[in-house]
C-alpha cells in the first residue's frame, strides 16, 4: 500500500489508498502482525436508521462479521454520518478494519481522526482512508501507530444510497515481525453444491463448459483469515485436486475451491454421499493451516423462481401508468415463454400474473388475437394467474370484500375453462383470518405471501414486525375459524424485493452466490424440505421480466447436478 505522510500544524496526517492494480506484490522477510485492540465503546454517532436494530454498537458487538443483521445504518445521514469510540484506555493504534453493510448504500471513502479529549477539541492525527464501496466489502488499512484513547470515524463520500454504516468496526496494533506467517487461520465450508467438471476443452469453473458426463465436483468455500500487514502468497491444496494459488490480503480472504464428489446417487436423483475432505494452506515450503473436514451429504434441492411484477398502484407511477406497464409486463413475458418454449425443462420461462386487475383492463383493451394468445399460454402453463384482484389490506376489508376479492378469477374460470387455484400477496405482512374460508370456498388451494425484504429483528422492529421472523419458509396449513377449510400457505424467506439491490438489474450479472448461501443458512436452521421458493422481482415495484433468467438457469443446471433451478409458476 501506498502512504503518503506530512506534517501540518502539529497535526499528522495520512492518506491510504489501495494496491495499485490486480499486479501489486510485496515480498516479505518478515510478517506483522495485526493484533485486534478490545472492542471499543460507543460513545457518539449520527443518528440511527428509524425503526430499531440499526445503532451503532452493532458496530462492534462481535456478530456482524458476515453482513447478516448486526449492521449500524444512519438516518439518512450520508457525509454526515460519525461514529465516536472509546478504546478505554491509550492505545498505539496501527490499523483500521471495516467491514461494509450487507445492503447498497455503501461508504466510498471516511476520515479517522484521533484524540486524547472525548470532544474531539484536539486532534491528534487525521487519517483518510478509501472504502471498498461494495456491500459486504471489506477495508482494512495500516499506519504508523498513533497514540490515542478517542477514534471518530466520519464518511466523506458515498455511493448513491445515504443509510451508510457498517456491520463492524475494528482497531489494531502491530507487533515485532514474525519470521513465518503462523496466524494464519482456515475455515473450511462445504457448499450445498454438486457441480460438473468441465469437459475437454473447457474451464474448471462455473464459466466453462458444460461438461456433460465430466467429473462430479464438491464445492467448497475456504475462508482464510491473514492477520498480517504484508500480503502472502499462497499455495491452497485440496484432496483430490491441483494446488490453487492465491494472494492473501490482511483480514479475511474467501477462496472457492472443489474436491471430488462421493457420487452415489449424486447424477440419478439422490444425494451425493458424504466423506471427508483435507484441505492445507502452504506459503513457500511453509504448511500454515490445515483442516481435514467432514463433507455432509448435499440435498438434492430444488430452487423455483416465480418471476413476477410487483403490482403497486401509486408508489412508482401513477395507475394509468402502472397498468400500462403491467399491460406491457403481460406482452414481454409472452415472448419470452415463445422464445424459450424449446428450452430443457426448468430454464423455459414461466410468468406468474401477481393480481388480476392489470388482466382485467388488458383483456378489455386488447385485440381478439392477443386476448386469446394470453388464454392459450395460461392453459399452456407458461402464465400462471393467481386469484386475487389487488394486493388489499385484508385486515380492512369485511367478510364480502374479502369474497370479492376473488370474483374476478371465478368468472375468468367461467369464461375460459381455466382453475385458479393459487393467490399471492406482496408488500404486505400480514393477512386476516377472514381470507381462509374466503379464498377456500372459493377453489384456491395455496397462498404464496411475500412481504417486504427487510430481515424482520428479533425485537419485532422495522416495517413488517415478525413476519419473517416467524413465518419466513416455515409453510403451514391456516385453518379458518369454522376448520372447515383451509390454505397451504408459504412465506417466501427473503420476501418479494430480495433481488431489487443486489441483483443489479439481472441474475446474470449477480451470480448465484447469495442464493447459495441461503441454502446453507436454511441448512443451518434445520429446514427440513429439499425444495425453496424464491419470489423473482427486478427493478423494483412494476418491474419488467428478467430476460437473463432462462438464460441463467439453463446454463447453471447444464453446469450443476445439485442445486437443480426451475422457473415455476405459484
Amino acid at each position: 500500500m501506498k502512504h503518503l505522510a506530512f506534517l501540518r500544524t502539529g497535526i499528522l496526517i495520512l492518506l491510504i489508498t489501495p494496491p495499485a492494480g490486480p499486479g501489486f506484490r510485496l515480498a516479505a522477510a518478515a510478517w506483522t502482525p495485526a493484533i485486534p485492540l478490545p472492542a471499543p465503546r460507543v460513545i457518539r454517532s449520527a443518528e440511527a436508521y428509524s425503526g430499531g436494530g440499526y445503532e451503532a454498537s452493532n458496530l462492534v458487538d462481535g456478530e456482524g462479521e458476515r453482513g447478516r443483521r448486526s449492521e449500524y445504518a444512519s438516518a439518512g445521514r450520508g457525509t454526515e454520518t460519525f461514529v465516536d469510540f472509546d478504546l478505554g484506555d491509550v492505545a498505539a493504534i496501527s490499523a483500521f478494519r471495516h467491514l461494509e453493510r450487507n445492503d447498497p448504500a455503501t461508504v466510498k471513502a471516511a476520515e479517522l481522526l484521533f484524540s486524547s479529549d472525548p470532544s474531539f477539541s484536539a486532534v491528534a492525527a487525521r487519517i483518510a482512508v478509501r472504502h471498498a464501496g461494495v456491500r459486504s466489502g471489506e477495508t482494512f488499512v495500516h499506519f504508523p501507530a498513533v497514540r490515542a484513547r478517542y477514534v471518530r470515524w466520519r464518511v466523506t463520500e458515498i455511493s448513491s444510497h445515504t443509510t451508510v454504516g457498517g456491520a463492524s468496526i475494528g482497531f489494531y496494533r502491530t507487533e515485532p515481525p514474525h519470521e513465518a506467517p503462523r496466524l494464519i487461520t482456515l475455515e473450511v465450508r462445504p457448499m450445498p453444491v454438486v457441480r460438473r467438471e468441465a469437459g475437454e476443452g473447457g474451464e474448471d469453473g462455473e464459466s466453462g463448459a458444460s461438461g456433460a458426463g465430466g467429473a462430479l465436483l464438491r464445492l467448497l468455500a475456504l475462508e482464510i483469515e491473514h492477520p498480517y500487514i504484508e500480503p502472502a502468497p499462497a499455495r491452497i491444496e485440496v484432496s483430490g485436486r491441483p494446488p490453487i494459488a492465491v494472494e492473501l490480503r490482511t483480514g479475511g480472504n474467501r477462496v472457492e475451491a472443489s474436491t471430488p464428489a462421493a457420487a452415489e446417487g449424486a447424477a440419478a436423483g439422490g444425494a451425493a454421499g458424504g466423506s471427508v475432505v483435507r484441505v492445507a494452506v502452504r506459503v513457500g515450503d511453509d504448511l500454515i493451516a490445515e483442516e481435514t473436514a467432514p463433507l455432509p451429504p448435499v440435498r438434492p434441492w430444488q430452487i423455483h423462481f416465480l418471476a413476477h411484477s410487483h403490482v403497486d398502484i401509486g408508489y412508482t407511477h401513477e395507475q394509468a401508468e402502472v397498468e400500462r406497464l403491467q399491460w406491457r409486463n403481460i406482452e414481454r413475458a409472452l415472448e419470452l415463454c415463445r422464445a424459450t418454449a424449446d428450452y430443457p425443462e426448468g430454464a423455459r420461462f414461466k410468468w406468474n400474473v401477481e393480481v388480476l386487475w392489470a388482466v382485467d383492463g388488458y383483456l378489455a383493451q386488447a385485440t381478439a388475437e392477443k386476448r386469446a394468445e394470453l388464454i392459450d399460454a395460461v392453459r399452456k402453463g407458461w402464465i400462471g394467474l393467481d386469484a386475487l384482484y389487488g394486493n388489499q389490506l385484508t385486515g380492512l376489508a369485511r367478510p364480502e370484500e374479502l369474497f370479492r376479492t376473488v370474483s374476478f378469477a371465478k368468472r375468468l374460470e367461467a369464461e375460459h375453462g381455466l382453475r385458479i387455484d393459487s393467490a399471492m400477496i406482496s408488500d404486505v405482512p400480514g393477512l386476516a383470518w377472514g381470507v381462509v374460508p374466503a379464498l377456500a370456498s372459493s377453489g384456491v388451494k395455496y397462498f404464496s405471501s411475500g412481504p417486504n425484504h427487510i430481515p424482520s429483528l428479533p425485537h419485532g422492529g422495522d416495517r413488517i414486525g415478525y413476519t419473517l421472523e416467524t413465518w419466513g419458509d416455515r409453510p403451514f396449513y391456516w385453518l379458518s375459524p369454522s376448520e372447515k377449510e383451509k390454505l397451504l400457505v408459504w412465506t417466501a424467506g427473503h420476501g418479494y424485493s430480495w433481488f431489487h439491490s443486489w441483483i443489479l438489474g439481472s441474475i446474470g450479472k449477480a451470480g448465484a452466490q447469495p442464493i447459495l448461501e441461503y441454502l446453507d443458512q436454511l441448512e443451518s436452521d434445520g429446514y427440513p424440505y429439499d425444495l425453496v421458493q424464491l419470489r423473482y422481482t427486478i427493478a423494483g415495484d412494476n418491474g419488467p421480466p428478467d430476460p437473463d433468467l432462462p438464460e441463467f438457469v439453463r446454463a447453471w443446471n447444464e453446469q450443476h447436478v445439485w442445486p437443480r433451478m426451475v422457473i415455476s409458476t405459484t
